[in-house]
């Protein structure tokens, strides 16, 4: 059940989050110093990690700070 005021993530936020713990995990650092050590705000992860959608702008700094690939499209496009 949700709590009030909290919103529904997707699944491509979800894959986003679970892209940024490991980026967390693997480095040791919370999301403070792992969002400062890839050179986006301070908030970037953290905000991503409470359930935060992120803007597709915001999306598309974590993907290439993190340098993974985010690709936007139908699903049936074959490129």
């Amino acid at each position: 059940m949700r709590k009030q005021g909290e919103r529904t993530v997707g699944p491509a936020t979800r894959r986003l989050v679970i892209a940024v713990k490991e980026h967390m995990k693997k480095r040791g650092v919370g999301g403070r110093r792992a969002a400062a050590d890839v050179g986006l705000p301070e908030d970037a992860f953290r905000s991503l990690i409470k359930g935060h959608r992120p803007t597709l702008d915001r999306a598309d700094e974590v993907c290439r700070a993190l340098r993974i690939t985010m690709k936007l499209g139908r699903e049936d496009d074959e490129g």
